[in-house]
């Protein structure tokens, strides 16, 4: 009897090892596809995925991603040959802090990355197109940086917007030498933002592309290669720190509230700007010069209104219309 026992518990031990090691070797993956001719392998003990084939992924309803809400997803590799991340793929990905990206890729979807963990991002040279939320509420995101061989003209246009904006972390940000249009809304609300260099061939930059940017306190751009800068609606609204924008000497075209409530000391327009818009510099509690050019014939309403250290403005003989409260 005692024999039987004993060999029961060996063989006991024996099935016992067995499991404990398969379990041990054992990988786990999931496999699927995620585009035609796109699939995926996950494995779930590192949490990296990995992305192969040829093409665009899908792109769609959140929901429908395989990816949706994946906490397992730590770091993202995107094989050469796959051109496009559709919409939402990767929407609330909170713990993906890391991706590479092919130089094959051409177009980055709405709200690819949306919510995401990622804590920098590096767009490739092949990138031309960037859709709306794609980058937004990336918590952890502290760079950006684009190729130096990018060819990306517009960064956001009349249907893609606010590709990076609610990302309280983000600090640096470099932007391709291509670039001729920053997009509506696109770096809002990045307060962490200190400074920024626009391209030399920039000619628009948008609706609220700055604005709540409460850190921005230096906007750089050398030389302007346009006849002139088109800066939009609240561009620079509340960015309360900022002391200096070359910009504003290169800009031809303005909107209203594009530089209210900041921190600017010193003012030169533009030789080819031809009115100052509403509320333009209302609430620049710093502004103590500002130097008005011959050749502006406008001064919308309350473009001054709030500067509380301007003592002094020399009016051109250009002025035509000066309305109230200016």
């Amino acid at each position: 009897m005692r024999k039987i026992l004993m060999k029961y518990a060996v063989l006991a031990f024996v099935l016992l090892s067995c499991f404990c090691i398969a379990k041990e070797v054992k990988a786990e993956e999931v496999t699927g596809q995620c585009g035609p001719n796109v699939t995926y392998t996950l494995d779930t003990d590192t949490g990296v995925l990995v992305l192969e084939g040829e093409g665009a992924t899908y792109g769609g309803r959140r929901i429908d991603s395989p990816f949706y809400n994946n906490s397992e997803i730590k770091k993202v590799v995107i094989n050469e040959g796959i051109t496009g991340i559709g919409s939402e793929l990767f929407y609330l990905c909170e713990n993906m802090e890391e991706i590479s990206l092919p130089n094959s890729l051409k177009t980055i979807g709405d709200a690819s990355f949306h919510s995401s963990g990622l804590k920098k991002i590096e767009i490739p040279s092949g990138v031309t197109s960037i859709g709306s939320y794609a980058f937004e509420k990336c918590l952890q995101l502290e760079s950006v940086i684009f190729s130096e061989e990018s060819n990306m003209k517009n960064l956001g246009d009349t249907f893609s917007y606010d590709i990076f904006t609610n990302n309280p972390k983000l600090e640096t940000v470099v932007l391709p030498k291509s670039l001729k249009r920053i997009g509506k809304g696109v770096f809002k609300k990045c307060e962490s933002i200190q400074q920024i260099t626009i391209p030399n061939g920039v000619e628009v930059i948008d609706d609220n592309a700055f604005s709540d940017c409460t850190g921005l306190k230096k906007v750089i751009m050398n030389e302007c290669d346009s006849e002139g800068i088109s800066i939009g609606f609240s561009a620079f609204y509340r960015c309360n720190n900022l002391e200096s924008a070359d910009v504003i000497q290169y800009c031809n075209e303005m909107g209203n509230y594009c530089f209210e409530q900041t921190g600017l000391v010193s003012v030169t327009l533009s030789n080819n700007l031809k009115e100052i818009p509403d509320e333009a510099f209302s609430g620049c509690t710093k502004l103590h010069n500002i130097v008005i050019p011959e050749g502006i014939t406008y001064i919308g309403m309350s473009a001054f209104e709030s500067c509380t250290v301007l003592e002094e403005i020399a009016l051109p003989n250009s002025l035509e219309e000066i309305c109230s409260d200016s």
